[in-house]
């Protein structure tokens, strides 16, 4: 079996920010995705208002426990959907950001991050296959920016990341390096190395939650199961229902 980093402290640790969304609609503040900035210091969440509607913020990656965003960026475009986030790194210290598709399901979208406007410079890269009934592509990057991997379903692909980039917006649904179903699906999925972790659970309290990690080649390497991470934080904050 593959070698993983040990992942014991997903079962004690407890929340390192409270961050409140700055577009706010009765009890509808939903962060839906989360994505981290680690050359700029920066989180960007994307959020769901009361009427469904998708706000991307920015918090300080070093900041208090307890903040609000310093400030977020509307959708009116209906470039992106609320499903997943990611941070792409450029050679000039800006990030441009990657989301599910709000327009095809079979696309991911890649733009600028533009505060108190809508997303800029939007491009789209078709991942899944037209005709086909698929679910929405969520995006991960790994940390060294040399794969992308996308997920619908139980479907995993992973793609040559920086010539995804150099190659532009377009189809890219037949050009995975490699492609494997996995046996949960995913409520959301992130990269260290090699490895691909998938956290699968509802949103209610006391639902069990379970996280699985691959390696980027299809292997299956771990299940932490009914992982109550995050539980006792949600039990007392907001209103403790979800």
């Amino acid at each position: 079996a593959p070698m993983i980093p040990v992942v014991g402290f997903l079962t004690e640790a407890r929340a390192r920010f409270n961050l409140r969304a700055d577009r706010e609609s009765g009890n509808h503040n939903a962060l839906q995705a989360v994505a981290f900035d680690y050359v700029n210091r920066h989180i960007y969440t994307n959020q769901i208002t009361g009427t469904t509607d998708v706000y991307t913020n920015r918090y300080d990656l070093d900041g208090p426990y307890d903040q609000a965003s310093l400030d977020y960026q509307n959708n009116n475009s209906s470039a992106m959907r609320k499903q997943s986030l990611a941070v792409e790194y450029k050679t000039d210290g800006s990030v441009k950001l990657w989301s599910s598709s709000e327009d095809n399901r079979h696309q991911l979208t890649r733009f600028d991050y533009t505060a108190e406007g809508d997303p800029a410079n939007v491009e789209l890269y078709q991942i899944g296959d037209d005709g086909a009934d698929e679910r929405v592509w969520n995006v991960a990057i790994t940390d060294d920016q040399t794969r992308l991997v996308a997920q619908s379903g139980f479907v995993i692909r992973v793609y040559d990341f920086q010539a995804m980039i150099a190659g532009g917006a377009g189809d890219y649904s037949t050009n995975a390096l490699y492609e494997f179903t996995t046996d949960v699906g995913a409520q959301g999925i992130t990269t260290e190395g090699d490895f691909l972790y998938i956290w699968n659970g509802l949103e209610a309290v006391g639902s069990p939650n379970v996280m699985t990690a691959y390696t980027i080649y299809g292997e299956k390497a771990l299940t932490v199961g009914d992982n109550p991470m995050g539980e006792a934080d949600a039990a007392t904050e907001g209103t403790g229902a979800a």
